[in-house]
This record gives C-alpha cells, sequence and structure tokens, in this order.
C-alpha cells in the first residue's frame, strides 16, 4: 500500500499533536474539567505540566486548570498548593484566578478553604473589586448554610452584615 502525500502528511500531524503535546493535554484536560470529569482533568493537566516549564505559554492555563479540578477532588490541598503557586508566580496571578478557585471551594461547600483563600486574595489584591464579590458571596453561602466558624471568619476579613 502506498501513501499518498495528505494522508503522510495527515499522519504525521496527527503524531506531532500525539499523548505528549501540551496543548493537547491541557485542552483535553479544559474539557473533561467542563464535563464535570475532575480526577480525569487533573490528570490531563498533569500529563501537560509533566511536558512544559514555567515559561510555556500554557503553564499557567494547565496549572490554574489542574488546581480547579484538585479543588473539587481535595479541598484543602488545592488551597496548600495554590497559595505556594501564588507565591512562586506573583502577579502573574489575577484575582480573577483567586475567585476561579473561591468559587469552587463555595460551590463545594468548604467554607474553611474559601476563607483562607480570601485572606490571600485580599493580601495581594486590597482594593479588587473582584475579590469583594467573592469575599460577599463566600458570606452569604457560609451564612445559609450554617457554618458559624466561617461566617465569623469572613466578618473578620470585612464581610458581613
Amino acid at each position: 500500500m502506498t501513501l499518498r502525500w495528505p494522508t503522510l502528511l495527515l499522519a504525521l500531524a496527527l503524531c506531532a499533536c500525539g499523548p505528549s503535546d501540551p496543548k493537547t493535554l491541557t485542552d483535553q484536560g479544559a474539557q473533561a474539567l467542563g464535563a464535570g470529569r475532575a480526577e480525569e482533568a487533573c490528570e490531563a493537566f498533569e500529563d501537560a505540566l509533566d511536558h512544559m516549564d514555567p515559561q510555556h505559554p500554557l503553564f499557567l492555563r494547565a496549572s490554574l486548570g489542574r488546581l480547579q479540578a484538585l479543588a473539587r477532588l481535595e479541598p484543602t490541598r488545592a488551597l496548600d498548593e495554590f497559595l505556594a503557586f501564588h507565591t512562586a508566580q506573583g502577579a502573574k496571578v489575577q484575582d480573577v484566578d483567586f475567585k476561579l478557585l473561591g468559587d469552587e471551594f463555595i460551590k463545594r461547600g468548604s467554607f474553611r478553604a474559601a476563607t483562607e483563600l480570601i485572606k490571600a486574595a485580599k493580601l495581594a489584591y486590597p482594593a479588587s473589586p473582584v475579590v469583594e464579590q467573592l469575599g460577599r458571596a463566600a458570606h452569604a453561602a457560609a451564612k445559609q448554610a450554617g457554618d458559624g466558624d466561617s461566617v465569623s471568619g469572613l466578618a473578620g476579613l470585612g464581610y458581613g452584615d
């Protein structure tokens, strides 16, 4: 059997974007995350990160995607790793990234993790309306859930009635 040029080029292109391609793996992670498959997403993002260094253009996206997936699986670990990531990456981690993770904590009722995240976000972005919105949302959700400790902790950060 002889391969024709278009077929050969397609085969080569597919090989180039195979299982170790960071973009393909990052996209797969994002698709799995969007479909609610957190474990699969975490694995895809980890695989992508194994094939790139911190200067890679997709490093931040894959790292934050992995942390978002991890927040659905292990909130305390996700919090610790996010705070370490923020320390290492500095200004590359924006207030909206804090909100992304904080929203995951709130959805899952992980109010202690949300409170700790908001505390760090306030230090990093003291005048951010995004952080303010996150703090108010966390307070309202913790209050509705009857989590008095988190309500008090958030009130101590300036969010409350």
